[in-house]
């Protein structure tokens, strides 16, 4: 009866073991598969806000090109404006002061819109973000959760085999 119930102890423990061993190999690759989902989901985000910056970035520096460009045409009508009002009137210089201010005034209105735009996006992504941290977030304590639960259950396993063992001596 001895040597049987030693026999019987010795499966139970290898059985434990390899149990362990399986479940332990399990929560790794868990684990590793939830950190490497983790680190995918961060470098998409990255690139999602490298990819908005440049194309903010390249926005402005056309909207800054335009711009010069802009003013470069209006330097050269305000140029040959001032040629043509030597021969000109009073009146003449006022409605080419009203072109003016209608030309600035719609670069303003164009920097206004765009900014406006840029803000926008800025904060979209900004909403974004915080709802892709929030997921990570959840995700890394439900994983957390889930490994304490199956600890607990392995430490009862354990302690039920431990206990049998002890019952049949």
């Amino acid at each position: 009866m001895t040597a049987g119930m030693a026999e019987l102890r010795g499966e139970m423990t290898a059985g434990m073991a390899e149990l362990r061993g399986e479940m332990t190999g399990g929560m790794a690759e868990l684990r590793g598969e939830m950190t490497g989902g983790m680190a995918e989901l961060r470098s998409e985000m990255t690139a999602g806000m490298a990819e908005l910056r440049s194309e903010m970035t390249a926005g402005m520096v056309e909207l800054r090109s335009e711009m010069t460009a802009g003013m470069a045409v209006l330097r050269g009508e305000m140029i040959a404006g001032i040629a043509g009002l030597r021969g000109e009137t009073i009146a003449g210089i006022a409605a080419l002061r009203a072109e003016m201010n209608a030309r600035f005034e719609q670069v303003d209105r164009r920097l206004d819109e765009s900014f406006a735009a840029i803000t926008h996006q800025f904060v979209e992504q900004r909403a974004y973000t915080d709802f892709a941290y929030e997921r990570l977030d959840k995700a890394d304590q439900t994983l957390s959760a889930g490994i304490t639960r199956l600890e607990r259950k392995l430490d009862r396993i354990l302690a039920l085999v431990v206990e049998s063992a002890a019952r049949r001596r």
